[in-house]
C-alpha cells in the first residue's frame, strides 16, 4: 500500500460475516442468468466470503496502525461506543455506513446513527457519512447531524447504468442543484452554515 502512494486505508469493520440480503436472493432467483458478486468479489477466488474475517477484533486495528502511515478511516461505525474506540485505537477518521441496510436489516437509519456518533466524537475526528441519500436535502440533514463528507451511493450507479458516464454526470449534477436549493431556503450561504441549529427531533 505504501509503495502504490495511497495515504488513506478504508478499513470495513461490521462486515465479519456476510448478512442474510434476503433481497439480493430473491433478485438472483428471479433473474438466475444475472451473476451477482459483490464489489469486491475479484479478490481470493473471486467470491466476496474470502474478504471477510469473523475473527476481526479492535487489536488488528492496533496492528495496523503501529505498521502504517497511512490514515485509517474505519468504515461501518453506527454507534457511539464504538467510535469512542475508534478513537481510542487512534482512527483518523470514522465513515458512518450500514452497508444500505443489506447487513442488519432491522438496523436503524445511517442518519440516525450519525447523531449518536457525532454525539460521541464532537470535532475530535472528521466523519464520513452514506446511507439513504437519494436528494440534495438529505445531504443537508447529513451535514447538519454532524458529517463532515457525504458519500452518495446507489444514485449514481442508477445513472451510470441507465447511461452510462452522462447519467452520472447528470445525478451528481442534480444532487448539488438540490443541495444549493435547500440551503438556499435555509438562509446558509456556504456549507460551514449548515449546523445542528437546523434540526429539530420528533416523537415517534
Amino acid at each position: 500500500v505504501k509503495k502504490a502512494g495511497c495515504k488513506n486505508i478504508v478499513i470495513t469493520i461490521d462486515a465479519p460475516i456476510l448478512g442474510k440480503r434476503e433481497r439480493a436472493l430473491a433478485f438472483k432467483q428471479q433473474f438466475k442468468q444475472i451473476v451477482l458478486q459483490g464489489g469486491v468479489g475479484h479478490f481470493r477466488g473471486n467470491t466476496l466470503k474470502s474478504v471477510l474475517d469473523p475473527t476481526l477484533t479492535w487489536e488488528f486495528i492496533e496492528y495496523v496502525r503501529k505498521r502504517t502511515q497511512a490514515r485509517i478511516i474505519l468504515k461501518g461505525i453506527v454507534t457511539a461506543s464504538d467510535a469512542k474506540k475508534a478513537i481510542q485505537y487512534k482512527a483518523d477518521a470514522i465513515y458512518v455506513s450500514n452497508h444500505g441496510g443489506r447487513q442488519e436489516e432491522s438496523n436503524r437509519s445511517t442518519l440516525e446513527s450519525l447523531v449518536a456518533v457525532k454525539s460521541a466524537v464532537g470535532n475530535r475526528l472528521p466523519i464520513m457519512f452514506d446511507g439513504g441519500i437519494r436528494r440534495g436535502s438529505d445531504a443537508f440533514k447529513a451535514l447538519a447531524a454532524g458529517a463532515d463528507f457525504v458519500g452518495v451511493g446507489r444514485p449514481y450507479l442508477w445513472g451510470l447504468s441507465a447511461f452510462g458516464k452522462p447519467g452520472v454526470d447528470a445525478v451528481m449534477k442534480l444532487l448539488q442543484s438540490e443541495l444549493v436549493h435547500t440551503m438556499q431556503l435555509a438562509g446558509t450561504r456556504d456549507v460551514k452554515a449548515i449546523t445542528s441549529s437546523y434540526m429539530t427531533s420528533r416523537t415517534l
